[in-house]
């Protein structure tokens, strides 16, 4: 069985130097707690970008 997290971020957030930084600290986050990035979407028009991962239930 798998567990899965959705995460959203406003594609606006591009627009700042830093989000690139951010993001991958969020997802060197995710994958010390074992999450691993399955999916990245963009929606809406590129308006927003969606990041899925999943792990395996404990």
């Amino acid at each position: 069985m798998w567990e899965y997290k959705v995460i959203n971020v406003p594609a606006v957030a591009f627009k700042f130097e830093n989000v690139i930084a951010s993001t991958q600290d969020v997802c060197d986050r995710m994958g010390n707690d074992g999450w691993e990035l399955v999916n990245f979407q963009c929606f809406d028009m590129s308006s927003k970008l969606v990041m899925i991962f999943k792990r395996k239930k404990a």
